[in-house]
């Protein structure tokens, strides 16, 4: 259930950007200053993030306030919806690539293809776990296991990495696009 929660939070993005992605001007020769204006705020936005995460510093090990619930697949589609939605290091890359694949023409044929593939990318996060427990059991269950423990006292330093590279990205790609 919770996959099924960041799928819709995914359908709603994939809704936004299509419903909105045709109002915005077509690519054309020259500079697209559309997409360096855009590509250099969400650049910035990640770089602020970033520097906040860094400024506040790892959290300490809270016990987790985990409680049994009386309905424990809502709870999950819940947590799925809520985590996904706001995630802002998902946004700015989903909605830059999807403007990129139906910006400005009605969708063809070949353009559904991509935009199930940036669907799927997107998703990967929370649809690769449960494809390997689905194929591998316990041992898939073991290894996400590991993999958790591993990267649990990494999670702050993770966080750095994605907020920073991603900003690096935008940023550099939108002084290049310009």
């Amino acid at each position: 259930m919770y996959a099924a929660g960041n799928a819709l939070a995914v359908g709603i993005w994939l809704v936004i950007g299509l419903t909105l992605g045709h109002t915005f001007p077509t690519t054309h020769d020259g500079t697209d200053w559309f997409s360096v204006f855009l590509r250099l705020l969400m650049g910035l936005v990640m770089l602020a993030l970033g520097t906040n995460l860094l400024i506040k510093g790892p959290r300490k090990g809270k016990a987790s306030s985990q409680s049994a619930s009386k309905h424990p697949d809502l709870r999950a589609f819940s947590i799925g919806m809520g985590l996904m939605a706001p995630n802002f290091s998902s946004l700015v890359l989903f909605f830059p690539a999807l403007a990129a694949i139906t910006r400005g023409a009605p969708i063809r044929a070949e353009e559904f293809l991509l935009i199930g593939l940036l669907v799927l990318i997107t998703l990967s996060p929370c649809l690769i776990p449960l494809v390997l427990v689905g194929v591998a059991g316990r041992s898939g269950r073991a290894l996400l296991e590991r993999t958790n423990n591993w990267l649990k006292p990494k999670q702050w330093a993770l966080g750095l990495l994605v907020c920073f590279a991603t900003a690096t990205y935008l940023i550099i790609s939108g002084i290049l696009a310009a």
